[in-house]
């Protein structure tokens, strides 16, 4: 499925900025920007069950499309347990790790330490 026909299909609004023509993108953008949309709104249905107002309207045919799929355990485990898939976005898979996990693995293996922080492990070590 095109990445257009995806939104279309979860009846998301494609927002960009004036001059961004997505049709002109390659089909691996057209899937980033699609993916991204997708968890924008993802985010927006995790943080109303979380009790937790959001602006963003998330339609009834993406909610009943996630909700449908073997393996969805609930809007709450969105990010944590689950994400969307970066190859299919109608699909979704297990994470190994949290965003917030896998985003401070990542600042460790690319930021290296700070000597102040160094120094002041070893003091109070």
């Amino acid at each position: 499925m095109a990445p257009v026909d995806i939104a279309n299909f979860l009846e998301i609004k494609l927002e960009f900025p004036i001059g961004y023509n997505i049709e002109d993108k390659s089909k691996t953008e057209q899937l980033h920007q699609i993916k991204r949309k997708i968890r924008y709104i993802a985010y927006a249905a995790k943080k109303m069950e979380d009790g937790e107002s959001s602006n963003v309207i998330v339609p009834d045919s993406f909610r009943a499309h996630y909700e449908s799929l073997d393996g969805f355990e609930g809007w709450k485990g969105f990010a944590k347990v689950w994400d969307v898939k970066k190859t299919n976005p109608l699909e979704i898979y297990y994470r190994d790790f949290s965003v917030a996990e896998e985003w401070e693995a990542t600042i460790r293996r690319v930021v290296p330490e700070l000597a102040v922080d160094r120094l002041h492990r070893q003091r109070t070590e």
